[in-house]
């Protein structure tokens, strides 16, 4: 938890206050970028890469329905990129019903309110259960950048300190029940050792599938 005082994940030396946290970033961005090499790699069938962008749907339902909520955002995040969400032929062969799969799992994670859908979906679920970090990281910005440690006359902003408590509480409640899933090493090894395209390739990878007009 002290990871996320501070805000110590933006400090220039945020690599030695919050390994974790750059850690899981890290491993956030590796999925991403995954998932759209995963969909931009199909090159030459629409028939196949639409296939392969329900499966991925799939995957974001199957994450939300185990409270995995950043997981689900991850994936979201991979299909709202630019280099997937320009396949406007890909979504037309898409089946309707993964369509309102994405919907509801975009109404959910919407940031609309103070992603007040998503809070209340994690106040409600049941553990275990991973939340989305960057909802509490935008508490703690909004916080430290609102309210000061000390308030006149050198007293302690107890206020605030309640509130980070509060914050900081809700995440270490969502730690105490760990997950009873068997782990498939050839999926995880998959994954992690996927050579997955960077931005510009990936790119350049959506043109051959779909060139613009």
């Amino acid at each position: 938890m002290r990871e996320f005082l501070d805000l110590a994940w933006m400090k220039p030396d945020k690599e030695l206050r919050a390994p974790n946290l750059m850690r899981m970033t890290r491993w956030s961005n590796h999925i991403v970028h995954w998932i759209v090499s995963e969909i931009v790699s199909v090159k030459d069938n629409l028939k196949a890469r639409a296939a392969a962008f329900e499966r991925i749907i799939m995957l974001g339902q199957a994450l939300e329905k185990l409270n995995n909520f950043n997981g689900v955002k991850e994936v979201l995040a991979a299909l709202q990129s630019s280099s997937v969400y320009r396949l406007k032929k890909m979504k037309e062969a898409v089946g309707s019903k993964y369509h309102r799969i994405y919907d509801d799992l975009m109404k959910l994670t919407s940031s609309e309110l103070n992603y007040k859908n998503l809070r209340a979906k994690v106040h409600s679920a049941q553990p275990p259960l991973i939340p989305f970090p960057g909802v509490y990281q935008g508490d703690l910005v909004f916080l430290d950048t609102c309210s000061k440690n000390q308030l006149e006359g050198g007293l302690v902003n107890f206020q605030k300190l309640y509130k980070t408590s509060t914050y900081l509480l809700e995440l270490q409640n969502c730690q105490e029940t760990p997950y009873a899933l068997e782990p498939v090493v050839e999926i995880q090894d998959y994954v992690r050792n996927y050579s997955t395209l960077d931005d510009d390739q990936a790119y350049n990878q959506s043109l051959a599938c779909e060139p613009r007009n």
